[in-house]
């Protein structure tokens, strides 16, 4: 049982499910990897003035287990930021849920929503993923950065405002 199931409320249900994009695994894996090359291309250039091939095999292998391990903290430790986020659209509430150890939680309830508002850049578009920031009433955005089927998610909180506003206010409305 997910995190967002534990806290629904009584009658509601999950109307959609999204992440962050996979892409925001690709900015620090690309640093890494840049660094990586220039430092190989350093170690190269040292170790060719190295007159010892023990050392310089000893310095080869050494460099290419710690550009390894950077590698891998560059790949797990965005994929498992990415995956401790839930964004949740419900019939009665928009719950947006960060963190792993701790957690911070963003909860709306539909009828206090005043506009959700998507930016998506060229990347964005052709990728699927954007920005999105969500207007409560008298309350301050809350942004939310490279959400995966942003514009998705903007329709289908639309859409249980919609359903909600057909069927009445289920909460009172202070």
């Amino acid at each position: 049982m997910s995190y967002i199931d534990k806290y629904l409320l009584s009658g509601e249900t999950i109307a959609f499910h999204t992440r962050p994009h996979w892409i925001v695994c690709a900015k620090p894996f690309f640093a890494v990897l840049a660094l990586l090359g220039i430092a190989g291309l350093g170690v190269a250039l040292y170790a060719s003035r190295l007159h010892a091939a023990n050392a310089a095999d000893k310095l080869y292998v050494e460099s290419g287990l710690v550009g390894l391990f950077l590698l891998f903290l560059a790949i797990v430790v965005p994929i498992l930021s990415s995956k401790t986020v839930d964004c949740v659209v419900t019939n009665q509430r928009v719950i947006i849920k960060t963190g792993f150890w701790s957690h911070k939680t963003t909860e709306m309830f539909l009828n206090r929503v005043e506009s959700v508002s998507v930016e998506q850049s060229f990347l964005g578009r052709l990728f699927d993923f954007g920005n999105v920031t969500i207007h409560g009433a008298g309350g301050t955005p809350e942004p939310f950065h490279r959400i995966a089927q942003a514009r998705e998610f903007q329709r289908q909180i639309q859409e249980q405002i919609k359903t909600a506003g057909a069927q009445g206010p289920s909460f009172p409305v202070k």
